[in-house]
């Protein structure tokens, strides 16, 4: 059996006793940004751009030792990420933020920026909770730079999700900065006992 690859497109054939036959279920890879419109949109729901990032540190929503500024054990190990300063909070602040806390189902298009990353693997849907920002600042600015005069990032994108991957858990899912949809969900779970021991959680004592 072999794979073989026509430009941007990943098709699946194999080759027996010289038959060549196409098994066409196996062809869905494409090479462009697939959200469209504006705001951008893909199957009815609002898209946004991702990356990963790791840097051991609390984060504006607090999750973190009240004295240290290091994350909690969890806020590195599960699906928790920052997001740009417009979305984080529309009124510009940068700790406590109103987002902070909620949670946020993703889910890749199959699309990616060209240059930026490369399609996703897989297009598993996971939930993030939101701990962190992703300042206007450098090396952030072509990501997570929008504001009130300018609402979109160099790629056109309102929303930014800076992925969590301290313990390569975004990584394994096989994404290297796929285009996604978002949607906000409940928190459920753990999710919502770990955030109230952030500063910025309304039960945090």
């Amino acid at each position: 059996m072999m794979s073989v690859y026509f430009g941007c497109t990943l098709s699946l054939y194999f080759v027996s006793q010289y038959i060549l036959v196409l098994i066409p279920f196996l062809t869905i890879i494409n090479c462009e940004q697939l959200c469209k419109g504006k705001p951008l949109m893909y199957n009815g729901r609002r898209c946004a751009s991702t990356t990963v990032y790791h840097d051991g540190r609390k984060g504006a929503c607090g999750c973190g030792p009240q004295w240290f500024d290091k994350q909690f054990p969890w806020n590195g190990e599960l699906y928790t990420a920052a997001v740009n300063q417009r979305f984080f909070d529309f009124e510009g602040t940068m700790w406590c933020g109103d987002r902070c806390g909620e949670c946020y189902e993703l889910t890749p298009t199959g699309g990616y920026i060209e240059g930026q990353g490369e399609p996703p693997r897989f297009l598993h849907t996971i939930t993030v909770m939101i701990t962190n920002l992703c300042p206007a600042e450098p090396p952030n600015l072509q990501w997570c730079a929008q504001h009130h005069w300018n609402q979109l990032n160099m790629y056109g994108y309102m929303t930014h999700f800076d992925l969590e991957n301290g313990r390569q858990q975004i990584s394994v899912l096989g994404w290297d900065n796929p285009e996604v949809t978002y949607k906000r969900v409940q928190c459920t779970g753990k999710f919502q006992s770990l955030y109230d021991q952030c500063q910025c959680s309304k039960d945090f004592v």
